[in-house]
């Protein structure tokens, strides 16, 4: 059995390296998303999906110019969430 711990790291180790498939590995496919600050409501892994692909639409310029897959600003994102398998 996989601890919480261990799927928090693993997703950590994910957004530092751009590999959204990895970080949603650990998601169950019904995932329901609240992005943190606003009323947007992410139903399933494919919404959430889109969201990651779409951070630079979302974040300022000077927040996405760290990484080219905005890795520190997904981390903002990756923060909020325990991912349940």
């Amino acid at each position: 059995m996989t601890s919480d711990d261990e799927v928090v790291n693993r997703g950590w180790e994910a957004v530092a390296r751009g590999d959204w498939d990895a970080l949603l590995a650990d998601y169950v496919e019904d995932i329901t998303f609240v992005m943190p600050g606003q009323n947007d409501v992410l139903e399933g892994k494919i919404a959430f999906r889109k969201m990651l692909d779409n951070l630079g639409a979302i974040l300022s310029p000077r927040a996405t110019a760290s990484h080219p897959r905005f890795t520190t600003s997904a981390s903002l994102v990756m923060a909020s969430l325990l991912p349940i398998r």
